[in-house]
């Protein structure tokens, strides 16, 4: 009788071990700024950062460059002529006196 008054206090030793258990949170000292959340997905914390902000903490001001592609860039119109692009498809307007992909040819 004592061997299972020993089984059982050692039983409730271990049950009341376990329910008072501290689970780890790979994000409690992660600490994201500006609004920044913790995810950690396979316990690799990184934070989600809000609009404007970047860095492992969130903690850098996004700097945004608007960048426009000019498809005239490269395609140079000679003898005057100016390269016009609808559609993404760069084309020389010529003056009179020539033509040619890049208004190259006199017309005679």
């Amino acid at each position: 009788m004592a061997h299972l008054a020993c089984v059982a206090s050692l039983l409730v030793v271990i049950l009341t071990t376990a329910s008072s258990a501290v689970i780890w949170d790979p994000c409690g000292n992660f600490n994201c700024q500006n609004g920044g959340s913790c995810t950690a997905p396979a316990d690799a914390p990184y934070c989600l950062c809000p609009n404007g902000f970047t860095g492992t903490h969130c903690q850098l001001k996004a700097q945004f460059v608007e960048f426009i592609r000019d498809p005239c860039t490269n395609f140079h119109c000679q003898n005057g002529g100016h390269c016009t692009a609808p559609a993404d498809a760069p084309y020389c307007v010529c003056p009179s006196a020539f033509t040619g992909t890049h208004c190259q040819d006199v017309i005679v």
